[in-house]
C-alpha cells in the first residue's frame, strides 16, 4: 500500500478512536462488515468511494481531511470563530443565576453594523448598495485575523429581571422604556470606543 494509503487509514482510526467507536459500530454506521473496517485501518484493502464518504459523512468531516489530513472549516467553525456565548454568574440575595453573554468579535460586529446600515438606506441605488456593501468586505478581510477583541451584545439587563417587588406592578411599556434606554446607553459607549 502507498504513504497515502496509510496515512489515510490512520487518520479513519484516529477518527474512530477519537469517537470511542468500536470498529463493528463504524461498520454498522457505514454498513459494511468490522473485518472490512480492520483491513481497512491496516491500510491492507483500498476505499472504495462510496466508503469513503460514508465515513466521511459519519465522521462530519470532508472526503479532503481524510485524503490529506487538511481539515476545512465548516460554516459553524468559521460562524465560531467570530460569535459565541459565554454564561456569568450573579447572585441576589439568596438566588444565584447563570446569565448568558453573546459575545461577538469587533470586526464582524462592525461589519455587520455597516453593512445593515447600508440595507436601511433604502433611497440609495442597489448597484451603490452593492459596491459599499463589498467595499466593507473588503475592508473585514483585512483585519479578520488581526482583531480578536470582542464586544458583548446587549442582553437584558439582570435588573430587569431579578424577582424585586419594584416590578410587580410594571407594565409592557415600562420594560419597554427601560430596554430602550439600556439599548440607548450601550450605544453611546460603542460610538464612543469605536475604532476608526
Amino acid at each position: 500500500m502507498s504513504r497515502q494509503q496509510k496515512e489515510i487509514a490512520l487518520r479513519i482510526k484516529t477518527l474512530r478512536q477519537e469517537k470511542k467507536e468500536t470498529q463493528a459500530q463504524l461498520a454498522e454506521a457505514i454498513k459494511t462488515t468490522q473485518y472490512s473496517i480492520s483491513k481497512i485501518e491496516n491500510a491492507q484493502m483500498s476505499l472504495t468511494l462510496d466508503n469513503l464518504l460514508c465515513i466521511a459523512d459519519h465522521y462530519g468531516v470532508s472526503v479532503n481531511f481524510l485524503c490529506t489530513g487538511i481539515r476545512d472549516n465548516t460554516v459553524l467553525d468559521l460562524l465560531n470563530s467570530f460569535v459565541f456565548i459565554e454564561y456569568r454568574n450573579f447572585t441576589f440575595g439568596e438566588l444565584h443565576y447563570s446569565y448568558p453573554y453573546l459575545n461577538i468579535r469587533k470586526a464582524y460586529f462592525y461589519y455587520l453594523l455597516q453593512t445593515a446600515n447600508i440595507d436601511n438606506i433604502t433611497s440609495l441605488p442597489k448597484s451603490l448598495q452593492e459596491a459599499a456593501k463589498k467595499e466593507e468586505a473588503a475592508k473585514f478581510e483585512k483585519i479578520k485575523d488581526s482583531n480578536f477583541d470582542t464586544i458583548e451584545t446587549i442582553p437584558m439587563p439582570f435588573e430587569l429581571i431579578a424577582p424585586t417587588g419594584d416590578k410587580d406592578d410594571w407594565s409592557v411599556s415600562d420594560l419597554q422604556r427601560e430596554l430602550t434606554m439600556h439599548y440607548q446607553d450601550f450605544l453611546r459607549e460603542y460610538n464612543t470606543t469605536r475604532e476608526p
